[in-house]
């Protein structure tokens, strides 16, 4: 029987991920500007109440569309939802923007990998399905998960997200 290798992310992984941190203080400080009770705040931002309870307190890995829909929520870029920084000359990416880069950098290194995607997916500690989906544009990846593909891509997150452009050689 083949292992499966996924990526998978402890309490600790997600409790101490800059991202998390950020994401959780942003919300706290909006839900506390909006005036409104926790409860109301999640609904606003089309979550549910436990999803924000867990995104508050980092324990939550949210996916890349469930960031995209809170970005969006509370009129805020992904960058500056998860950065805590102006946007400035980067581009404000969405949902489906952010996938087809992920795809196309996901593409461009197994193209030049040499490996079966197979074991291409295995080097990423990733599922053959979850590779697959990448590459269609059909996956959902977690936002931990971006961030463990950029660090092995040796890029920024902004950049595996299609946020900011590479670097000019």
């Amino acid at each position: 029987m083949r292992k499966r290798t996924i990526v998978t992310f402890s309490r600790e992984q997600r409790q101490t991920s800059t991202y998390t941190k950020r994401l959780a203080r942003r919300l706290a400080l909006e839900q506390e500007l909006s005036g409104v009770t926790k409860p109301v705040f999640a609904e606003r931002i089309g979550i549910s109440g436990s999803q924000f309870r867990a995104i508050r307190a980092t324990t939550a890995n949210p996916s890349l569309a469930m960031l995209c829909q809170i970005a969006r929520a509370i009129s805020a870029p992904l960058y500056e939802l998860l950065e805590g920084e102006p946007l400035g000359a980067r581009r404000n990416v969405g949902y489906d923007d952010a996938t087809k880069a992920i795809s196309k950098m996901l593409g461009e290194r197994y193209g030049t990998s040499e490996l079966t995607q197979r074991k291409f997916a295995s080097s990423l500690r990733l599922s053959h399905a979850q590779i697959y989906k990448i590459l269609s544009g059909d996956a959902n990846p977690s936002l931990l998960t971006c961030v463990a593909l950029a660090k092995q891509f040796n890029v920024t997150l902004w950049r595996l997200l299609g946020v900011e452009d590479a670097p000019p050689d």
